[in-house]
Protein backbone atom coordinates (compact mmCIF):
# COMPACT_ATOMS: atom_id res chain seq x y z
CA UNK A 1 0.00 0.00 0.00
CA UNK A 2 1.30 3.44 -0.88
CA UNK A 3 2.21 5.65 2.05
CA UNK A 4 -0.35 8.36 2.77
CA UNK A 5 1.97 11.20 1.71
CA UNK A 6 2.91 9.51 -1.58
CA UNK A 7 -0.72 8.59 -2.29
CA UNK A 8 -1.72 12.22 -1.71
CA UNK A 9 0.89 13.36 -4.23
CA UNK A 10 -0.32 10.78 -6.77
CA UNK A 11 -3.98 11.70 -6.19
CA UNK A 12 -3.24 15.42 -6.52
CA UNK A 13 -1.28 14.64 -9.70
CA UNK A 14 1.78 16.55 -8.45
CA UNK A 15 3.99 13.60 -9.49
CA UNK A 16 2.57 13.24 -13.02
CA UNK A 17 5.36 13.79 -15.55
CA UNK A 18 8.11 13.27 -12.95
CA UNK A 19 10.18 10.19 -12.14
CA UNK A 20 10.25 8.33 -8.84
CA UNK A 21 13.60 7.64 -7.20
CA UNK A 22 15.70 4.99 -8.93
CA UNK A 23 15.36 2.87 -5.79
CA UNK A 24 17.62 -0.02 -6.76
CA UNK A 25 20.01 2.04 -8.94
CA UNK A 26 19.60 -0.48 -11.75
CA UNK A 27 18.16 -0.19 -15.27
CA UNK A 28 17.02 3.41 -14.86
CA UNK A 29 13.51 4.36 -13.80
CA UNK A 30 11.58 1.10 -13.97
CA UNK A 31 7.92 0.53 -13.14
CA UNK A 32 9.17 -1.29 -10.03
CA UNK A 33 10.91 1.85 -8.78
CA UNK A 34 7.61 3.72 -8.57
CA UNK A 35 6.01 0.93 -6.53
CA UNK A 36 9.08 0.68 -4.27
CA UNK A 37 9.19 4.44 -3.74
CA UNK A 38 5.44 4.79 -3.18
CA UNK A 39 5.26 1.94 -0.67
CA UNK A 40 8.58 2.77 1.07
CA UNK A 41 10.10 -0.62 0.23
CA UNK A 42 13.66 -0.91 1.51
CA UNK A 43 16.37 -3.51 1.04
CA UNK A 44 15.30 -5.22 4.26
CA UNK A 45 11.71 -5.66 3.09
CA UNK A 46 10.49 -9.00 1.71
CA UNK A 47 8.97 -6.95 -1.13
CA UNK A 48 12.43 -5.72 -2.24
CA UNK A 49 12.92 -8.48 -4.83
CA UNK A 50 10.04 -8.64 -7.31
CA UNK A 51 11.13 -12.22 -7.98
CA UNK A 52 9.74 -13.15 -4.55
CA UNK A 53 6.38 -11.49 -5.14
CA UNK A 54 3.36 -13.76 -5.06
CA UNK A 55 0.17 -13.34 -7.05
CA UNK A 56 -2.68 -12.20 -4.83
CA UNK A 57 -6.32 -11.79 -5.80
CA UNK A 58 -7.37 -10.55 -9.22
CA UNK A 59 -7.88 -6.79 -9.45
CA UNK A 60 -10.92 -7.22 -11.72
CA UNK A 61 -12.23 -10.37 -10.03
CA UNK A 62 -12.04 -8.77 -6.58
CA UNK A 63 -13.85 -5.58 -7.58
CA UNK A 64 -13.02 -3.94 -4.26
CA UNK A 65 -9.31 -3.08 -4.35
CA UNK A 66 -8.30 -0.05 -2.30
CA UNK A 67 -6.79 2.92 -4.11
CA UNK A 68 -3.06 2.93 -3.35
CA UNK A 69 -2.59 -0.85 -3.49
CA UNK A 70 0.44 -2.27 -5.31
CA UNK A 71 -0.63 -4.42 -8.29
CA UNK A 72 1.28 -6.34 -10.95
CA UNK A 73 1.10 -8.89 -13.73
CA UNK A 74 2.17 -12.45 -12.90
CA UNK A 75 2.71 -14.06 -16.32
CA UNK A 76 5.77 -16.12 -15.41
CA UNK A 77 6.18 -19.78 -14.55
CA UNK A 78 3.95 -20.73 -11.59
CA UNK A 79 2.37 -17.26 -11.72
CA UNK A 80 5.65 -15.49 -10.94
CA UNK A 81 6.23 -11.80 -11.71
CA UNK A 82 8.99 -12.32 -14.27
CA UNK A 83 7.53 -13.87 -17.39
CA UNK A 84 6.39 -13.25 -20.94
CA UNK A 85 5.54 -9.70 -19.88
CA UNK A 86 5.65 -7.87 -16.58
CA UNK A 87 4.46 -4.54 -15.24
CA UNK A 88 3.56 -3.10 -11.87
CA UNK A 89 2.02 0.08 -10.52
CA UNK A 90 -0.26 1.60 -7.91
CA UNK A 91 -4.01 0.98 -8.25
CA UNK A 92 -5.89 4.26 -8.85
CA UNK A 93 -9.52 3.11 -9.11
CA UNK A 94 -12.04 1.22 -11.21
CA UNK A 95 -13.96 2.53 -14.20
CA UNK A 96 -17.58 1.48 -14.66
CA UNK A 97 -19.38 1.18 -17.99
CA UNK A 98 -22.90 2.53 -18.61
CA UNK A 99 -24.40 -0.66 -17.15
CA UNK A 100 -22.45 -0.15 -13.92
CA UNK A 101 -20.04 -3.05 -14.52
CA UNK A 102 -16.27 -2.74 -14.12
CA UNK A 103 -14.67 -2.40 -17.56
CA UNK A 104 -11.14 -1.67 -16.39
CA UNK A 105 -9.06 0.31 -13.94
CA UNK A 106 -6.70 3.25 -13.64
CA UNK A 107 -3.13 2.75 -12.45
CA UNK A 108 -0.34 5.16 -11.56
CA UNK A 109 2.67 3.83 -13.39
CA UNK A 110 6.11 4.61 -14.69
CA UNK A 111 8.04 3.29 -17.69
CA UNK A 112 4.89 2.59 -19.72
CA UNK A 113 5.54 3.26 -22.48
CA UNK A 114 9.23 2.48 -22.08
CA UNK A 115 11.18 5.36 -20.57
CA UNK A 116 8.15 7.44 -19.63
CA UNK A 117 7.65 9.33 -16.38
CA UNK A 118 4.83 8.79 -13.88
CA UNK A 119 1.38 8.88 -15.45
CA UNK A 120 -2.12 7.62 -14.74
CA UNK A 121 -2.90 4.94 -17.31
CA UNK A 122 -6.13 3.10 -18.07
CA UNK A 123 -6.26 -0.70 -18.43
CA UNK A 124 -9.30 -2.21 -20.14
CA UNK A 125 -10.62 -5.75 -19.73
CA UNK A 126 -10.47 -5.98 -23.53
CA UNK A 127 -6.71 -5.41 -23.76
CA UNK A 128 -4.02 -8.04 -24.21
CA UNK A 129 -0.84 -9.01 -22.37
CA UNK A 130 0.45 -6.26 -20.12
CA UNK A 131 -2.36 -3.97 -21.38
CA UNK A 132 -5.18 -6.28 -20.21
CA UNK A 133 -6.78 -5.40 -16.87
CA UNK A 134 -7.60 -9.08 -16.34
CA UNK A 135 -3.87 -9.83 -16.06
CA UNK A 136 -3.31 -7.75 -12.90
CA UNK A 137 -3.27 -9.03 -9.33
CA UNK A 138 -2.49 -7.71 -5.88
CA UNK A 139 1.15 -8.08 -4.85
CA UNK A 140 1.89 -10.24 -1.81
CA UNK A 141 4.93 -12.07 -0.45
Amino acid sequence: MATSSYLTQLSNETLIGKYSRNVDNAYGYECWDLVADATAISGSSPYWNAGTWKRGVSVIGNGNVAVGTAIATFAGTNNSYYGTYNHTGIFAGYRLNSAGAIDGFWMWEQNAPLGSAIRKGFYSISGSGVSDADNYYLVSV
